[in-house]
């Protein structure tokens, strides 16, 4: 009868304090959110790359289908299918969907950590010694005072947390359950979303399949393995296999169009880049390299006890492929280590996992004297200290990481550009297409049409053969394919809007991503520098760029412009 009483109230209690953890972990998390939004400049807007999605977003809202310009061409200039149709929602919930998306982020971050933070790496159970709790706040801190992270994964507005969530699940589903039956369900339906998640799911499936195998052998037989594994083979490959009959019908491409624009066809140049990439992550902290170092003792561990440890080893096949798979396809520009953000908690799971049943094994601490143990305990903490020591400097002085700035200074730039070319030009029908390299947020406030030299959002710049080699990710362009697409009007940088002089300036960025197109004779013969003048109720607008000479003929012959052309 006692213990029938305590079962009783066992349940609620466990339920009592999971709603707290839970909420503290929120609380951590909108602190963390909130420190790095007040050192942001124009947080509110998200990355330029988040507009393309709501751009996106806004024309499927309207009806329009999956197209960049209203009525133009389809192409998927999106990394991620699922995140468009959440800022779809989003869109139609609220018509601007930054707060929703920032709130949605949140809730996936703290969602993240609490998955974490009851991983067998971190729980109670699995070492029932005093130190549990201070393995989880070891991890809660290492985590959410890590810059990059947060800001990846909140406000940039990206689907970062959603595919770093989805991640985690499949990832703890298969190393937590020592019955691999009762998680099949949940890891087909992840396989599934992960899919129309992201591009990199199409490696992420199979390796996922292929640890959920190794480990329901290990605890049964390898037939009876197999026999589960069956269905996960099917869902992931009818789930991809129906996606790329829906690209290939409704865009004409079994792939994205961002891989198209951004991965270079040469293997070699692509590897390079990516292990370039990868040595700049693990170099950039003392946490990430730490990780990685785990991981290859991890890898040395499992040699030596031949793979016998099946947690261990799902772990660090995890972050092997969390580590490897920017690799292929050359890493990325942004600062920040966008990829990687995603993976960090596994990685994490990964160093804490082999601080606190690996490396014990090595160093005797289970057969030290209490004070020894106590005394390596203190070490292993001062380490974690200074961790988070240099992490908190990254708040401290945020300047030196271009991602804390300029990606949401270019996002803020651009819609005001769009706005300013709204004024200038909304009375024209129809209103000149603008090309450029950042186009979110210029195409998120222009009502016009949005040429994307960069070929995210344009098929005939994607697909015009070049050799992508250049500038990570913005090596697409082309100058005869630029000739043939037209715009009237060419903004080379959304930055930029102070007046003739500022604009005629060269900026290396430009000169490499457009292949040295000012300089070009023809584009000189083609197009003017001029700054564009109307009179307005507010008093007056005026808009820089490069114009077509015939456009400025046209502009030429209405009173209502005022045209000053560089000498």
């Amino acid at each position: 009868m006692i213990d029938t009483c305590a079962a009783g109230w066992q349940k609620p209690i466990q339920r009592s304090m999971g709603s707290r953890r839970t909420l503290t972990v929120l609380m951590f998390v909108i602190l963390a959110t909130w420190a790095a939004w007040v050192r942001i400049p124009f947080p509110g807007t998200g990355i330029d790359d988040a507009n393309i999605f709501f751009v996106y977003a806004r024309n499927l809202s309207a009806g329009e289908g999956f197209v960049f310009n209203p009525g133009g061409e389809r192409v998927e200039g999106f990394t991620s299918l699922l995140w468009v149709l959440i800022c779809a929602g989003a869109v139609a919930l609220a018509g601007e969907p930054e707060r929703l998306l920032l709130i949605l982020n949140v809730l996936l971050v703290c969602f993240t950590v609490v998955l974490c933070l009851r991983s067998f790496v971190l729980a109670a159970n699995s070492d029932p010694d005093r130190f549990s709790t201070g393995w989880k706040a070891a991890f809660l801190l290492l985590l959410l005072s890590d810059r990059s992270y947060i800001t990846w994964n909140t406000i940039a507005l990206m689907e970062t947390a959603l595919w770093g969530g989805l991640l985690i699940i499949a990832a703890l589903a298969i190393v937590d359950e020592d019955d691999r039956r009762n998680r099949r369900p949940i890891l087909a339906a992840i396989v599934a979303t992960l899919v129309i998640t992201r591009p990199e799911a199409l490696l992420w499936g199979p390796v996922l399949i292929a640890l959920f195998y190794f480990r329901t052998a290990t605890a049964t037989t390898w037939k009876r393995a197999l026999r589960q594994v069956i269905p996960l083979l099917i869902i992931y490959a009818c789930t991809a296999g129906l996606l790329t009959i829906f690209r290939v019908v409704y865009f004409g491409f079994p792939l994205p169009n961002t891989y198209y624009a951004k991965v270079s066809p040469s293997l070699t140049y692509r590897l390079t880049e990516g292990i370039a990439y990868v040595q700049s992550y693990l170099a950039s902290a003392p946490a990430p390299f730490a990780s990685g170092v785990a991981i290859v003792l991890s890898a040395v561990h499992l040699v030596r006890v031949r793979f016998r440890d099946s947690r261990t080893f799902v772990l660090t096949a995890v972050g092997l492929t969390g580590l490897a798979v920017p690799v292929l396809s050359g890493g990325d520009h942004f600062d920040g280590f966008r990829f990687y953000q995603s993976v960090y908690p596994l990685l994490l799971l990964s160093l804490l996992n082999f601080a606190r049943f690996i490396l014990p094994e090595y160093v005797g601490l289970a057969a030290q004297s209490r004070v020894r143990r106590n005394m390596t305990l203190a070490v292993g903490a001062s380490v974690i200290g200074l961790f988070l020591a240099l992490q908190t400097l990254e708040w401290l002085y945020p300047d030196h990481r271009p991602l804390l700035g300029t990606e949401f200074e270019i996002a803020a730039e651009g819609r005001q550009r769009g706005y300013d070319a709204n004024a200038v030009f909304g009375a024209l029908e129809p209103r000149p297409s603008i090309g450029t390299i950042t186009v979110g947020g210029l195409k998120y406030a222009y009502s016009g049409d949005v040429t994307d030299l960069m070929g995210l959002n344009n098929t005939r710049m994607a697909h015009n053969g070049g050799n992508r080699i250049g500038i990570r990710s913005h090596a697409a362009f082309e100058k005869r394919t630029f000739y043939e697409l037209n715009p009237t009007i060419v903004l080379p940088i959304v930055r930029y809007r102070s007046g003739l002089f500022e604009s005629s300036q060269k900026v290396w960025f430009v000169g490499v991503a457009l292949k040295g197109l000012l300089d070009d004779t023809q584009f000189r013969e083609t197009y003017q520098l001029a700054e564009i003048r109307k009179a307005t109720a507010n008093g007056g607008e005026t808009f820089v760029a490069w114009y077509d000479r015939t456009f400025l003929t046209r502009l030429a012959q209405s009173d209502e412009f005022q045209i000053v052309m560089r000498p």
